[in-house]
């Protein structure tokens, strides 16, 4: 995970992401009463690294986050300041992703879209089963999103290694199998991430790739374009400055919001495994 510090948010998939995963969070975080929060190693989404758990802190939940440089422990405190300052987190850097922390240390140990990328993924389920005291919760890439494969040809295409690490764990019940083999109960499967357009993350690549004919099209269609957020702008935390992007959210998730399983499964980008220690297990 060695990329480059991303300064802003760009595109409107990212600011739909972060506010679909944030509603999620929140209910989780309320209805399991969370107090205390690891994440980590690092943070898959697009953009600006370890904003995650800032939902998580806004509940009142004490927030630990792991990110794998300074550079990025520095901007991302530069974001939760923009948020408030009276919110309770601590940032690690662990440059090799090692959790090193005491047993049973917190109430949920989670993660977003990093499993996959990891060379022994059954054994980071295993440490974060053994540092957390209560819950663990993973996200994935969705596998059966409508892209997906789209996304897989589009590499070939370009002749780019496919970076985006293991394909069998990118399914909410291979996600399952895994966290059950380290002893944990699965209490739930989500869904999260379910707006209309493919999980893609620049669609204009994707259209230069296939048709370069079509370059000048691709250049309007770059996420940059459509959205750009700084550390001091997170439109996904304060509903009161940015109520049209809000409201636009809202809007977008139709499909979210749908009860017809099959339907969200093809559309949703990311299926998340909120999984239990059961009593008597090691804490």
């Amino acid at each position: 995970m060695g990329e480059d510090v991303v300064y802003c948010d760009t595109g409107l998939g990212t600011t739909y992401e972060r506010f679909a995963l944030n509603k999620l969070l929140s209910h989780i975080s309320k209805e399991r009463q969370i107090k205390s929060v690891l994440e980590g190693p690092h943070d898959g989404m697009t953009g600006i690294a370890g904003l995650n758990s800032i939902v998580l802190a806004l509940t009142g939940a004490r927030v630990t986050v792991v990110l794998e440089s300074q550079q990025h422990v520095d901007l991302a405190m530069k974001a939760w300041r923009a948020v408030g300052d009276g919110l309770r987190v601590n940032f690690v850097v662990s440059a090799r992703g090692r959790l090193d922390f005491p047993a049973g240390s917190f109430d949920l140990v989670w993660n977003f879209n990093v499993l996959p990328r990891l060379p022994n993924a059954g054994a980071m389920i295993q440490t974060m089963t053994e540092i957390s005291r209560r819950y663990v919760l993973i996200f994935v890439p969705n596998r059966a999103n409508y892209g997906f494969w789209l996304h897989r040809w589009q590499h070939r295409v370009a002749k780019e290694p496919w970076e985006h690490g293991d394909i069998g764990l990118m399914d909410g019940e291979a996600l399952a199998r895994a966290m059950r083999a380290q002893g944990l109960r699965v209490l739930n499967t989500w869904l999260v991430d379910v707006p209309w357009w493919p999980d893609i993350a620049d669609p204009g690549k994707l259209l230069t790739d296939f048709f370069p004919f079509l370059k000048p099209v691709a250049d309007g269609a770059r996420p940059e374009r459509r959205y750009r957020w700084d550390v001091h702008h997170l439109p996904y935390f304060d509903e009161e400055s940015y109520p049209d992007v809000h409201t636009r959210m809202r809007r977008l998730g139709f499909i979210e919001r749908s009860r017809w399983m099959p339907l969200k499964r093809l559309f949703a980008h990311h299926v998340g495994v909120l999984a239990e220690k059961p009593d008597g297990m090691g804490a």
